[in-house]
């Protein structure tokens, strides 16, 4: 693969965002599940992007649906970005 911009040279935090937003992109392509089947508790995702005690069954469970569930994976980044806003302060 040939870059255009090879002398560019990114931040961490840029590459990050880039590596962020293909794999959003990727996830909704990919994994769409418009009808949401099989989705969990909303509660649940933000328990655990809010680092709550889930059973490890049930964790197991959530991680498993969301590798093929990109509406769960936008509530869990959701939930993890809420998560981050109240422990900046």
């Amino acid at each position: 693969m040939t870059n255009k911009n090879e002398d560019l040279v990114l931040s961490q935090k840029e590459e990050e965002e880039i590596l962020d937003e293909w794999f959003v992109n990727l996830m909704d392509v990919a994994y769409p599940n418009y009808e949401r089947v099989g989705c969990p508790d909303p509660q649940i995702l933000r328990d655990l992007a809010f680092h709550r005690n889930v059973s490890p069954k049930i964790l197991d469970a959530v991680l498993t649906h969301m590798t093929e569930c990109s509406p769960c994976c936008h509530d869990a980044r959701s939930y993890a970005d809420e998560y981050r806003k109240t422990t900046e302060k």
